[in-house]
């Protein structure tokens, strides 16, 4: 089978997103984000990730690997100081008023990069600066999960498009991924993304309309 490792198309140098498929030698030596694709368990020593988990590691030789995306950032994965190349991901992103042209995204600092396509999943990247709401909303024609790379940040559920109905927070840390909010319908709960800090996460969009078994 063809071994495959490329870049997608929204990494940088400070930032590096890698597609990586059918490698039985994969080395990690710094500590990056590994999530399994697959649908079967990747084991790494004594982690066992089923599909869109996650988690950090390093240290690692010869790695087998059926899947997966490997995040590295030139920073200290765990440092949860103000982003440094936070202007330049800004200068090359679009605004989520640009993206979703809703009079209520207007003021929202919140950035995504290009979306990049493997399969039926489309992944991009998502910068906000701390202390963000990220606003409340319930509609998506995917399922999607959302995996911490860059600072603390939470996903909430709200009963009502309210802040004041929240309830459930779930933290995320670099290497952090939750579980799916949606029903097989592609229902979702209200919900939002909230950054503590400067935040960088990754979405990952599983188109349902294609079958891929």
């Amino acid at each position: 089978m063809q071994q495959i490792r490329k870049e997608l198309c929204f990494s940088e140098s400070f930032l590096k997103v890698e597609y990586i498929k059918n490698t039985h030698d994969l080395v990690i030596d710094k500590e990056s984000i590994v999530i399994n694709l697959d649908r079967e368990l990747l084991i790494l020593e004594n982690e066992k990730l089923n599909r869109f988990e996650s988690g950090v590691f390093c240290n690692l030789k010869g790695i087998r690997v059926n899947e997966a995306l490997l995040i590295s950032v030139s920073d200290d994965l765990f440092c949860y100081t103000p982003y440094q190349y936070a202007d330049t991901l800004i200068k090359k992103w679009s605004h989520v008023y640009e993206v979703f042209p809703f009079d209520s995204l207007k003021d929202v600092k919140l950035w995504r990069s290009p979306k990049d396509r493997i399969d039926n999943i489309e992944f991009n990247l998502w910068y906000a600066p701390e202390k963000t709401d990220c606003a409340i909303h319930n509609e998506h024609d995917f399922s999607e999960i959302h995996t911490q790379v860059y600072g603390i940040g939470y996903m909430q559920k709200f009963y009502k498009n309210d802040y004041s109905t929240l309830y459930q927070t779930i933290g995320l840390l670099p290497g952090s991924s939750h579980k799916k909010f949606c029903n097989e319908k592609l229902e979702y709960p209200w919900h939002q993304y909230l950054s503590e800090t400067d935040c960088i996460w990754l979405v990952m969009e599983e188109k349902a309309n294609i079958k891929t078994d």
